[in-house]
């Protein structure tokens, strides 16, 4: 599979820690272990501590949906409030995966 990055897709970004869904007014942690590398205002070292506790927190096991393949199965989720991340399960099947990406709001801070 070849994926094609923009220019852009190595630039950093700052967003919120804590997000609101613009909808439903959850608030939900904004975060990711594989992208997130540092908290603005904070030495590398406070930020590791912090962020480590939060991703911690966030990867357990009754946070996490682990779904069954079946045949025809089409499923889409909302980055807004979901992380993700293929864990195979489809071994000795053909998997065609179509991604679609669409445009949303600038993440509202979350005040608590």
């Amino acid at each position: 599979m070849k994926i094609k990055s923009s220019k852009l897709a190595n630039k950093h970004h700052l967003h919120p820690i804590v997000r609101e869904h613009i909808n439903t007014k959850e608030k939900s942690l904004f975060i990711n272990p594989v992208y997130t590398i540092g908290v603005e205002g904070m030495d590398d070292m406070e930020a590791f501590e912090i962020l480590s506790k939060l991703f911690e927190h966030m990867t357990q096991d009754k946070y996490i949906y682990r779904h069954q393949w079946d045949e025809n199965m089409l499923i889409m989720w909302d980055n807004r409030s979901v992380m993700h991340m293929a864990e195979g399960g489809y071994d000795g099947y053909e998997r065609l995966m179509h991604r679609i990406t669409i445009a949303g709001e600038t993440p509202i801070k979350s005040i608590q």
